[in-house]
């Protein structure tokens, strides 16, 4: 009898917790079902790499695996991540360009935004600035499409500079942009 009680009250306790926490963390206006994934691999320059991938703006990340707690954001446009220390940040999303904004448009505005640019090119569909703030690099790559723009921002203590040029320098390859035709 006291284990068929308990059993209820348990099952009613999980009840009202998952009724509570699906009506916290449920858009009630839009509802985005996307397919985003972390995977880990190996990658031999020095750091394991893991992989996000974002469904909703098809576009791909290898990152350092220290970067750990990550959160996905609600409408499925991107992710950051930190490192246990929360020196490190790196956010990469997904944008529809609504207003049809060109590449050199969009270098041009970010170039606004930046007091001293330490490292600034613009080239195709990407431009790529680095500046200092607060003893922290902050190293932006853009790639522009006609459909959407994807967004890389890494931000790190200036004193970790050589750990983290083999990722940038390989950067290319690590960060996929597929879908920038499209809109999303």
């Amino acid at each position: 009898m006291k284990t068929k009680k308990a059993i209820s009250i348990i099952s009613i306790f999980m009840g009202i917790f998952i009724l509570i926490f699906s009506f916290l963390y449920t858009d009630n206006n839009t509802s985005y079902v996307y397919n985003s994934r972390v995977t880990i691999s190996k990658v031999t320059e020095g750091f394991t790499y893991a992989d996000y991938y974002n469904s909703r703006y098809e576009f791909s990340i290898k990152y350092p695996s220290i970067l750990i707690n990550g959160n996905e954001s609600e409408n499925g446009d991107g992710i950051t991540l930190i490192d246990e220390s929360g020196t490190v940040k790196l956010t990469v999303f997904g944008s529809n360009n609504i207003f049809d904004i060109t590449p050199s448009q969009a270098y041009k505005n970010a170039l606004k935004e930046v007091k001293k640019a330490s490292y600034k090119k613009q080239k195709d569909n990407w431009y790529i600035i680095s500046s200092i703030k607060n003893n922290k690099i902050i190293y932006k790559k853009e790639v522009v499409g006609k459909g959407s723009t994807n967004t890389f921002i890494f931000e790190y203590p200036l004193t970790q500079k050589k750990l983290y040029d083999e990722f940038l320098l390989n950067l290319n390859n690590y960060f996929k942009t597929p879908g920038i035709h499209e809109v999303h």
